[in-house]
């Protein structure tokens, strides 16, 4: 069943505009000659306003997006009557709007694919990182905000479900592609649920060991699983109006019998992040589970920081200067730092923050973590995807390979073909006098050139060679007798004209 509806797939005007722009520019012979003419059908379907299919938005068109992007430049390759190719190819399929139209279908399918496979968890058993007065935002699904920026970036907002963080991981590798040195994490999130973060951040590290800088910037809230992203990036700045905190890992539970009413297990070494907890065999279990929990996540925040354990609180929230001073974040933006939330490029001039401990997502006590099952089986999931998809372009490499085989033993039965016929009709013409026995060759090259129809056609215009009669002795007269055969009859007028030569002397 299609996750996205007709009228969702159907570009929008802006996109079509831009298409049909695109179309215009390549009739007047301004795209190359790269440009199949499957794009071009693909090209008139969306300036003509039909709708798409929903593997097209959601897989080929981010794909085309992302290929071209980096083939044209503001100002240099759009200008008008000098467009180049590159710029054509970025508008034939609807130029940034087309790009924005698909960027956001493709989020929404996501999602929807998500909802449908039930991988979107509901409150219950599952272990949550998140601010206490957001948690019915968490329930509800509050809608996502997207900031759009030059840099390369990766999102922190809202409530935060697996299927952000899995979001967060492709934004990484995006940037990472696409040859980006610096990514901007835009945070503004009161935090989420814990599966999904651990694997998020040594993405996070992965991609700081390929050399990219990760800034992460606070704009709104960064608290507990916020944070806990925020806190691997080599550098966390703060709004001045930003808050920064309430760490800790809470279960949430529904009780037995009672619609509506739930009980919480809160980390024991942030008391304030919720109320008390029943005292319970079974709570107590889960308060055990928790603490390990929030043992990690704290362990892991600190060393990042690098700051003691003791100083990210309690589970409070605080504002950014006590943030500052407690080391969860950096410094408080200044007007200089307008670039990370505008757009544009890094300064050449900006102080980079040196970190004093390596980024290795999921360590406690300078070894790797152990990981529970839940994020063990998304690290395997994700193997098994990168898996699949290089068994998948290595098969549509053997098929191209296979493909240009076949092309290229095509072409030469067609060759041969074509050279048997010309040898056919060429030798028809021999025999017909048309052509000496000396031109056979040079003919057949002339009809694989021009075409076999083509060359039969000259030659049928041509009289036949006339055929002279052989010279009895010298100056006799000439033989009645004519031979049908075109080589006799080339003999023979050579006779002929040497008997009229040597007569000529004579006289």
């Amino acid at each position: 069943m299609p996750l996205l509806s007709t009228e969702e797939l159907t570009p929008p005007e802006a996109v079509q505009a831009e298409a049909l722009k695109g179309v215009a520019l390549h009739e007047a012979g301004r795209s190359g000659d790269g440009i199949k003419p499957e794009t071009i059908r693909r090209a008139n379907s969306i300036a003509n306003g039909e709708p798409q299919s929903e593997q097209w938005v959601t897989s080929e068109a981010p794909a085309w997006f992302a290929r071209h992007e980096a083939d044209w430049e503001e100002g240099v390759d759009d200008v008008p009557g000098q467009e180049s190719p590159g710029y054509v190819a970025w508008l034939l399929w609807g130029g940034e709007a087309g790009s924005e139209w698909v960027e956001e279908m493709q989020q929404l399918y996501l999602v929807r694919r998500a909802q449908e496979e039930g991988s979107v968890p509901s409150p219950g058993v599952s272990a949550l990182a998140v601010e206490p007065s957001h948690l019915a935002a968490i329930a509800a699904g509050k809608p996502k905000r997207y900031l759009e920026g030059a840099l390369g970036t990766m999102h922190v907002d809202g409530p935060l479900y697996p299927i952000d963080y899995y979001s967060m991981r492709l934004d990484l590798k995006r940037a990472q592609l696409q040859g980006e040195k610096v990514v901007v994490m835009h945070v503004d999130s009161p935090g989420g649920y814990v599966a999904g973060v651990r694997e998020t951040r040594r993405a996070i590290a992965r991609a700081q060991e390929q050399g990219v800088y990760v800034l992460a910037y606070v704009s709104g809230m960064a608290a507990s699983a916020a944070l806990w992203l925020a806190a691997a990036a080599d550098e966390v700045v703060l709004s001045p109006l930003a808050q920064a905190g309430s760490v800790g890992v809470v279960v949430t539970l529904a009780r037995d019998g009672e619609e509506g009413s739930t009980v919480e297990v809160v980390s024991s070494q942030t008391p304030r992040k919720r109320a008390s907890t029943n005292d319970s065999d079974y709570i107590a279990a889960l308060q055990r589970r928790v603490d390990q929990l929030a043992s990690i996540m704290l362990g892991e925040i600190a060393a990042d920081r690098g700051v003691a354990v003791e100083s990210l609180g309690d589970g409070s929230v605080y504002a950014a200067d006590d943030a500052v001073a407690r080391g969860l974040a950096d410094r408080i933006a200044t007007e200089a730092d307008d670039w990370m939330f505008l757009g544009g490029s890094m300064p050449l001039d900006y102080k980079r923050r040196v970190r004093s401990v390596t980024a290795a997502a999921s360590t406690r006590d300078g070894a790797e973590a152990p990981m529970g099952d839940e994020n063990t089986t998304a690290e395997a999931v994700d193997n098994a995807a990168l898996g699949e998809v290089e068994r998948l372009q290595a098969e549509l490499q053997a098929a191209r390979e296979q493909l240009a085989a076949v092309e290229q033993a095509a072409h030469k039965a067609q060759d041969e073909l074509l050279r048997r016929d010309a040898v056919a009709m060429v030798e028809t013409h021999v025999l017909g006098g048309r052509i000496p026995q000396a031109k056979r060759g040079e003919w057949v090259e002339r009809a694989m050139r021009m075409g076999i129809d083509e060359v039969a056609g000259m030659l049928a215009d041509l009289s036949p060679i006339v055929a002279v009669a052989a010279p009895v002795g010298h100056g006799g007269a000439a033989a009645d007798a004519v031979s049908d055969d075109p080589r006799s009859a080339e003999v023979r007028r050579a006779n002929d004209m040497l008997a009229r030569f040597r007569a000529g002397r004579g006289a």
